[in-house]
């Protein structure tokens, strides 16, 4: 079981890094409004235990960062620190 929801989690944060790059290139700006990292990582949250979501949403952040420079790196900061909140909360 452990395997298929890393399998899961890899797959659904290469889509949100997907996403997010093609969101970014076919309508420019338009990423803040449709959030298009967002949506493959609140599906991923129903699939696999919170715990596992919210580490995987914490780290697409920064892989986009580094990889694309989308969002910038304070921004990535802010949302890893706001999954963290979220998970504690959840504990």
């Amino acid at each position: 079981m452990m395997k298929r929801d890393f399998t899961t989690c890899v797959v659904f944060g290469s889509t949100a890094l997907v996403a997010g790059v093609m969101c970014h290139r076919l309508a420019p700006g338009l990423g803040l409004v449709l959030m298009p990292m967002f949506w493959p990582l609140a599906v991923l949250s129903a699939r696999v235990p919170v715990v596992k979501a919210a580490a995987t949403a914490a780290i697409v952040p920064f892989v986009s960062a580094v990889l694309t420079g989308m969002p910038a790196l304070p921004l990535a900061v802010s949302v890893k620190f706001a999954a963290l909140t979220a998970l504690a909360g959840l504990v």
